[in-house]
């Protein structure tokens, strides 16, 4: 049901620097660290360094959601894993969380065009121009 996104080659990859809350995600053994997902309502930021540890990622946030609201059981409540998003998810360096567009390879974050048109628009037709 996963989709990857297709990244093409190369891929430019902007380093991050360490700091004493973020600090990377290999260690000074070159073992991966294991980091926590961040889950804001409905929406999760996740990080793997392969595909089969992107996997093993997903998998637990479906286990995590189902030990918090409860095991599937459409008889008394609606799933908890929002299938909709699971089946638009392509999986990638680049998604949009809370409207905002992350770009992981880049370390960018961006707000989405159409956003930023709507935004301008709005100012212009709902104020004035001395405003």
């Amino acid at each position: 049901m996963i989709r990857w996104e297709d990244l093409g080659l190369p891929v430019n990859i902007t380093s991050a620097f360490p700091c004493t809350i973020n600090r990377g995600i290999i260690d000074n053994f070159g073992n991966r660290i294991d980091l926590p997902a961040c889950i804001y309502v409905d929406d999760a930021i996740m990080l793997a360094v392969s595909v089969d540890h992107m996997k093993m990622v997903l998998a637990a946030m479906i286990e995590a959601i189902f030990v918090v609201m409860g095991e599937p059981n459409e008889l008394v409540r609606q799933c908890p894993l929002a299938m909709d998003k699971w089946l638009e998810l392509i999986v990638g360096p680049r998604q949009m969380v809370l409207g905002l567009i992350i770009d992981t390879n880049k370390m960018t974050v961006s707000i989405p065009a159409k956003y930023r048109r709507e935004v301008l628009q709005l100012l212009d037709t709902t104020w004035h121009s001395s405003r």
